[in-house]
């Protein structure tokens, strides 16, 4: 098989694979947190800066929509991001062009999205955060894993984006 061949092959699975794997390790934490956290208050990590502390979130990040008529959360949490997995998978697949950074923060995303989705799905709209950062009353909202992976890719996205532009204007400043 020519190599050319092999590597239209192996990036898709590649980047199927990351994000598989950014949705099992959001799920076994998910999972832990259930088991080994629920019901025992706040869990010193590192002293006061890193605490495991079990939620159970129906809205989105920092409990955005919480408050949201059912339908309209359904709309926003639910649907919309299942589209936007969806389309992104795809974009991922189909695009042979992507640089390795981007899509390695895409798959980072789409896990992460994926991961939350899932928690929706399975329980009743409702996603398990467990973990929380901060220094004193300058504290992070509880996330989890998920949220992590979307964090983690968004900010892949950004230095690629940046690292991508200077690349460009090097380039361009060296033709001239």
């Amino acid at each position: 098989m020519p190599l050319k061949s092999v590597k239209k092959i192996i990036r898709p699975l590649l980047a199927f694979a990351l994000i598989l794997a950014n949705i099992g390790c959001d799920q076994y934490t998910k999972f832990l947190a259930k088991r080994e956290i629920r019901g025992r208050g706040v869990i010193s990590v590192i002293g006061d800066f890193f605490v495991f502390s079990y939620a159970e979130n129906d809205g989105a990040f920092m409990s955005a929509f919480s408050g949201f008529d059912s339908s309209l959360k359904m709309a926003l949490l639910v649907v919309l991001p299942l589209v936007l997995i969806g389309a992104m998978s795809v974009y991922l697949l189909v695009n042979k062009t992507l640089s390795r950074g981007k899509l390695t923060a895409l798959c980072f995303i789409a896990g992460g999205g994926a991961g939350n989705l899932i928690d929706r799905l399975l329980y009743g709209n409702r996603v398990t955060d467990f973990m929380n950062i901060g220094i004193g009353g300058l504290r992070s909202g509880i996330f989890n894993f998920a949220d992590l992976s979307i964090m983690i890719g968004s900010l892949i996205l950004l230095i690629s984006a940046f690292e991508e532009e200077r690349l460009k204007k090097k380039r361009s400043s060296a033709v001239n």
